[in-house]
């Protein structure tokens, strides 16, 4: 029997993105299933997105805004801590700030929690996804070993007609991932993390290592990602962080000999496609950024 007494929260970090932000909560306004309360970590410099939101916000929806506007809550990491502290409902929905969501969208996510009571969290997805090949999918499965396993791109593969049930996996994205709120009790965010790129990599690891890998891919929870260009670092300093967040993430997360030579494995994974992208385009930015990221992750945490 379905379990209506289940609570929602939605938790969205956000900063300097008030059109995007905006775009979102007209999106969340149109659900089936509207949260029991809004929780907006706003990090902007300005109060423009929370004058938006606070004359758009619809008072007889039954949910309660909360909203945060501090500029000295740091990074993604810190916002979501400071939502989870908020919240104290049964389910946490982490939501990117530029994501526009299918209209049943909170009503597919939450649902499977109703009728399971032992999933920790789940994954929605995103339909505008780029096509990966096969070929892309069976390469990232060689090199992302051991502690950097992460089946995320074939399962994706998997969920043709968006009709499928749940889809296990081992990690979950970040910007669009519900949690069952026991788990954020038992396993908090860190509010010394220095991650970004890898956050939701690195906090699934925390979950799996103290609760077990009850996590889901759940691909009747739709969204479009539209990848914001503020705040968005450039190509090539995205890859300089992916690289040096991979090095942090084993110097965070490895107990042996083993983890260091999938850590190496992978690097010699991650040239080699940066070496296939610079030939492609005849520009060695990329294979710079690479060797950039490897020497900024002495900085990015310290033995």
């Amino acid at each position: 029997m379905l379990n209506i007494n289940k609570k929602l929260s939605l938790v969205i970090p956000t900063k300097n993105r008030p059109e995007d932000l905006i775009e979102l909560i007209n999106s969340i306004m149109n659900q089936s299933l509207m949260p029991d309360e809004l929780i907006i970590i706003d990090q902007s410099d300005t109060s423009q997105s929370k004058e938006l939101i606070q004359s758009r916000w619809n008072d007889t929806s039954n949910s309660k805004l909360i909203y945060i506007l501090d500029s000295n809550i740091k990074g993604l990491v810190d916002a979501k801590r400071h939502g989870t502290l908020i919240s104290s409902h049964d389910l946490v929905c982490f939501l990117d700030d530029d994501l526009i969501l299918d209209n049943h969208f909170l009503k597919q996510i939450i649902e499977p929690f109703q009728f399971d009571t032992t999933i920790l969290g789940s994954s929605g997805v995103f339909i505008n996804f780029p096509i990966r090949s096969k070929l892309y999918s069976v390469m990232y499965s060689l090199f992302h070993k051991g502690i950097f396993s992460d089946p995320r791109p074939q399962v994706f593969r998997t969920y043709e007609g968006y009709s499928n049930p749940l889809l296990s996996t081992n990690v979950l994205w970040g910007g669009i991932t519900i949690w069952n709120a026991d788990v954020l009790k038992k396993v908090p965010f860190d509010d010394k993390n220095f991650l970004f790129m890898m956050e939701d990599f690195d906090y699934s690891a925390k979950v799996r290592n103290n609760l077990g890998n009850n996590f889901f891919i759940n691909p009747n929870a739709r969204a479009i990602h539209n990848h914001s260009e503020t705040n968005r670092a450039s190509e090539t300093d995205q890859e300089a962080k992916k690289i040096s967040e991979y090095i942090a993430y084993y110097k965070k997360r490895s107990t042996n000999f083993i983890d260091l030579m999938h850590l190496l494995w992978l690097l010699i994974g991650l040239f080699l496609h940066v070496l296939y992208q610079s030939l492609k385009v005849r520009n060695i930015k990329l294979i710079k950024a690479f060797f950039k990221g490897i020497n900024n992750s002495k900085d990015l945490i310290k033995d």
